[in-house]
């Protein structure tokens, strides 16, 4: 449990812009209400991310670079 809010307290410990640019169709997560969702990116610039989340059928834009992350390769 420990080690779960130590990764928790880092990861809102980032700044949260600039976003990293990903490119169109990269794989990442998205922390929303309900926790991580896998979502694919649609568009990226250094202000937003917008990506399209298959689970809910939903399109998000994403202002804060700590609720996107990039999965490696292993996690898709």
């Amino acid at each position: 449990m420990r080690k779960k809010i130590e990764g928790h307290q880092r990861r809102m410990g980032q700044s949260p812009h600039p976003l990293p640019v990903y490119r169109r169709g990269a794989a990442v997560h998205v922390y929303m209400g309900a926790g991580w969702n896998k979502a694919s990116v649609t568009e990226s610039t250094r202000d937003w991310c917008s990506v399209w989340i298959n689970k809910i059928q939903r399109q998000v834009t994403i202002h804060d670079a700590r609720n996107v992350y990039l999965l490696s390769s292993s996690d898709q």
